[in-house]
């Protein structure tokens, strides 16, 4: 067949749309019927349609040799006021492997909006090209995430003409918007979380999408990213027909952003999307490509992916969190997308990440960053507390003097700062050169065995933790070598309790990086050594270790008996030893515990240790700004589930006001302003809450704690009735994690709802609640308030059934035990819509007990003042309980 020209091929497309369906007896007829046309397009038509009959499916089929769609050049018939489907199309605005892609209005009015119309190439029509259309809007369809452009429509027009319906997008690549708009790499990274949500809700749902790169990610000016052609999309669950799809289709990659699998021909899987997310991040942080900058052609960046290991950014553990994604062979890279952004999200809060070996000085340093901006989490206790003796020395060492010998041994202040001295400072080589990381490490091997010769225990101790170093900075074989001299010192002398102890701790510290194989290995030789002092011999680090596993198990009941044994073991240590109970190590086990006895459906023993750990902070001494914070995190969440919002300002404003006493008003700390602040708020005391989320606003506050009191900002400001400045503040509050969206949208909707826009309102407001309540990695809390404005507002429309269901879902929810039903506020709120709900039905005597049951429940958690007790109160006295 002779070649075609581009402007012949263009005549040609629309015609070859229509005969391609057709018979061939059919064909013959209506290519008669074409004779009024041009005689060259008769012939080529001809041509086409006769290498088409004559195919057999061996090798590549003819329609895929011509020329792809080609751009509309001048002079020639342009597509723009054509109708396909119920869109007409105005202006092309991409081109991609697919097809085209226009932008387009709805020709029926229905839809306001702008769309992206996307036209599928003519080369690759056909049997082959049709299927995987339709497998592109049936991965579309599949997707529903607010980082995901929607799929709006799909379907083929009348001139046979396949096209997706895409929701527009105008913002820019995130390439663009990185260097325009952000300045940090904490911002850039901020961009990266949104595009790994996006991947991993794909992911979930069984979709790569195999040529992630910033042309395919943009962000709007408010910030968020939208993630863009899934046409290339391969199902993971492939069966007999996509893989014929697969088998004929072209190979679809951007070799910068390609995997190494990719360019060997290997099967994909999400591990590719994992490398190409890499390649962005790197590029987004450094402005150039992690293993082939300068690279022009395929080849040479093939040759970069398989062969060159990035190049360091010199940024810290954002180095291990992109060397891991960036491993040359799937299987070591991050699982998931999810488990990506957790490490990410970990080093905006200044935490351990798991791509790095952990060491306790390791954290040590990351929660000494933590404690100095102000910023912390929930879990950060924990990590503050099992590490306490090498985190905190000055502040600690004081108070755990008069620890037991074996643990003061173990935990030895003194090897530790010594070390810790030793690679703070600028030490010479014999050279007269600063020694490197790992000649400092060395050396502070030296420096402690020289100076604890006579102490065995510190030199196993210390020289294990430097061992840990060692590895991390690269230097596998020394690190092994390192760990061998320190087995052999503790086993040399006998210290079975030592090794035991080291064991267990670093069976701790695998389970922060989840090398969950490595830690049961560590538990299995903590348990060998200690069989060698005798049969009842325990170690409450390695029953603390054992429950963490457990509950990695999901084996609850195991993890709470360990943990309970090991408080015993230690209490019982403590009492041989004439040592005092308060020990920041016996609070660390009850904060090990209490998350245990929440996850466990026991939120209200878990309160009472949080309680317990309040208290023995408080007794030790330590200044209130210290630990007190962070340890009052928790201790929010947990009333918030429980619904005791009037407990939760009584107990965080005791703490405040003990700050306040100790040190002045000015010495409250951020994050602690700003956990009373959300309390107060959620609470419905709406000045108080603003007064102190703008005192937490001062700062300094990062990452998480800082967008949530940017959202928290915008939600009081809802609240007060300041319209536009909620407006602003949503518009300017980022999104973290995808409850920070969700609040933001509950927030811009409720005003977009005053302004007088209910309905699209009330309907975006379920899409956004629906589009992330398949993520079980949420917290159900974050979905409580959106659902009850859900509730209130299909109530009001009159959908009383929808109202219901929202009530039922969030009284299902709040239900976390039986005194939950009289004291939780959210409970009681339910229960309040569910009354109006059997009014509205014409169940009179049932909203009347109903109502009295929500009334004791929201007096309870809320207090009397709160308007949704005042309200329910007014329904109660003026409603169902006095109609007959």
């Amino acid at each position: 067949m002779s070649a075609l020209s581009e402007s012949l091929y263009a005549r040609l497309s629309p015609l070859l749309d229509q005969a391609l369906d057709l018979s061939p007896e059919e064909r013959t007829r209506w290519v008669d019927d074409l004779q009024r046309e041009s005689v060259s397009v008769v012939q080529a038509l001809s041509e086409i349609l006769l290498s088409g009959d004559t195919w057999k499916g061996g090798g590549s089929e003819p329609l895929a040799s011509l020329p792809p769609l080609p751009p509309l050049l001048e002079g020639e018939p342009s597509l723009a006021g054509v109708r396909i489907g119920a869109w007409t199309l105005d202006r092309p605005i991409g081109q991609g492997g697919m097809g085209s892609v226009w932008l387009a209005t709805r020709a029926d009015g229905s839809f306001e909006g702008l769309a992206a119309v996307k036209l599928l190439n003519l080369s690759l029509m056909g049997r082959a090209g049709l299927e995987r259309f339709r497998r592109e809007g049936t991965a579309l369809a599949r997707l529903s995430h607010v980082n995901v452009a929607r799929l709006l429509d799909a379907g083929v027009s009348e001139l046979r003409q396949p096209f997706l319906v895409l929701e527009y997008i105008d913002g820019e690549p995130i390439d663009a918007y990185a260097a325009r708009a952000t300045g940090s790499a904490a911002q850039r990274v901020q961009l990266m979380l949104q595009v790994l949500a996006a991947i991993g809700h794909a992911h979930a749902n069984l979709i790569v999408h195999r040529d992630l790169k910033p042309s395919n990610v943009l962000v709007t000016k408010d910030g968020t990213v939208k993630l863009l052609d899934f046409g290339i999309a391969r199902l993971i669950a492939s069966d007999e027909r996509s893989a014929e799809v697969t088998e004929q289709g072209h190979q679809a990659l951007t070799p910068a952003f390609a995997s190494p699998e990719q360019f060997r021909g290997e099967p994909i899987g999400p591990a590719s999307d994992i490398y190409s997310a890499g390649v962005m991040l790197y590029l987004l942080l450094t402005d150039r490509h992690p293993t082939s900058d300068g690279a022009r052609t395929s080849v040479e960046f093939a040759q970069g992916a398989l062969q060159r290991e990035p190049a360091p950014t010199g940024l810290g553990d954002l180095d291990a969190i992109l060397r891991k994604a960036l491993r040359k062979v799937s299987g070591e890279r991050y699982e998931t997308a999810a488990a990506m952004a957790d490490d990410l999200r970990r080093w905006l809060n200044h935490e351990p990440v798991s791509a790095r070996p952990d060491s306790l000085s390791y954290r040590a340093t990351r929660f000494v960053q933590r404690y100095r901006t102000g910023v912390a989490i929930a879990g950060v206790v924990g990590a503050a507390l099992v590490t306490a003796t090498v985190v905190s020395y000055r502040q600690l060492l004081e108070a755990e003097r008069q620890r037991s010998v074996a643990e003061r041994n173990f935990r030895n202040q003194e090897g530790f700062l010594a070390a810790a001295q030793v690679l703070a400072t600028d030490a010479l080589g014999p050279d007269g050169k600063p020694l490197d990381a790992r000649g400092r490490l060395l050396h502070a091997v030296d420096v402690v065995e020289t100076q604890f010769s006579t102490n065995p225990r510190t030199v196993a101790v210390v020289m294990t933790d430097l061992a840990t170093q060692l590895f991390e900075s690269g230097d596998a074989a020394g690190a092994l070598a390192l760990d061998a001299r320190s087995r052999d010192i503790a086993h040399g002398a006998g210290l079975f309790d030592v090794e035991s102890s080291i064991s267990c701790t670093r069976a701790q510290i695998f389970l922060k990086t989840r090398m969950v194989d490595s830690a049961r290995a560590a538990v299995e030789h903590g348990r060998s050594a200690l069989a060698r002092i005798g049969p009842k011999a325990e170690d409450y680090l390695c029953l603390q270790a054992e429950g963490d596993l457990a509950m990695l198990d999901n084996d609850k009941d195991r993890a709470i008996a360990r943990l309970e044994q090991a408080l015993v073991v230690f209490d019982e240590g403590e009492r041989l030893e004439g040592a005092s109970r308060r020990s920041l190590n016996r609070l660390a086990i009850l904060n090990g515990l209490a998350p245990v006895l929440q996850r466990a459906g026991r939120p209200r023993d878990a309160l009472v240790l949080q309680r317990t750990i309040v208290a023995g902070v408080d007794s030790m001494g330590y200044p209130a700004t210290a630990i007190l914070p962070n340890v009052a995190a928790p201790m929010s969440l947990m009333f918030f589930e429980l619904g005791e919002m009037r407990e939760a300002v009584a107990t965080l404003g005791a703490i405040v006001r003990r700050v306040e006493g100790q040190g002045g008003a000015e010495t409250v700390p951020p994050y602690l302003a700003l956990l009373y602040g959300t309390i107060l708020l959620r609470a419905g005391e709406v000045d108080s809450a603003s007064h102190w989320l703008a005192r937490a606003a001062k700062g300094p506050l990062e990452g998480n704690a800082q967008v949530t009191a940017d959202v928290n900002a915008a939600w009081a400001a809802l609240e007060g009735g300041r319209m536009r400045e909620a407006g602003v503040r949503a518009a300017r509050a980022g999104t973290l994690y995808p409850w920070h969206w969700l609040t933001r949208e509950w927030v811009r909707l409720r005003i977009a709802r005053h302004d007088g826009d209910s309905v699209p309102s009330m309907r975006r407001l379920a899409f956004a609640i629906d589009s992330l309540w398949p993520d079980a990695s949420i917290p159900r809390m974050h979905f409580i308030f959106p659902l009850l404005t859900l509730g209130e507002w299909r109530l009001a429309a009159g959908d009383v059934r929808g109202a219901d269901s929202v009530a039922s879902r969030v009284r299902t929810m709040a239900m976390v035990d039986s005194l939950a039903g009289a004291r939780s506020a959210i409970v009681g709120h339910a229960d309040y819509l569910h009354a109006r709900v059997q009014q509205a039905l014409g169940d009179r005597s049932g909203a009347s007990r109903t109502a009295q049951r929500a009334l004791t429940a929201l007096a309870s958690g809320y207090g009397l003042d709160h308007p949704v007790t005042a309200s329910a109160r007014a329904f109660l006295n003026s409603g169902p309980a006095v109609r007959r």
